[in-house]
């Protein structure tokens, strides 16, 4: 998977979530797309790296919830149009 296709993915994947809160399964979901990205990148995009890092940090500090869900929306909302 590469770096855009994931983005085109996440935006499919949070429409589909919509209006559900992020679960830990879901951030297991999502860290397991971007971990493909980087297999076949090599590097995740700047985008796509801080998706990784707040999801890396939700799951070290097993957080969930409405939150994620809403600052995924906000960052890829310029994409969105």
């Amino acid at each position: 998977m590469t770096n855009r296709e994931f983005v085109v993915w996440l935006i499919g994947f949070l429409e589909l979530c919509e209006p559900v809160a992020i679960d830990r399964k879901m951030l297991f979901i999502i860290k397991n797309h971007l971990n493909l990205v980087i297999a076949v990148e090599k590097e995740l995009g700047e985008i796509n790296q801080q998706i990784y890092n707040e999801v890396t940090r939700l799951l070290d500090q097993k957080q969930e919830g409405v939150e994620l869900f809403n600052w995924l929306k906000n960052l890829l909302s310029h994409l969105l149009k």
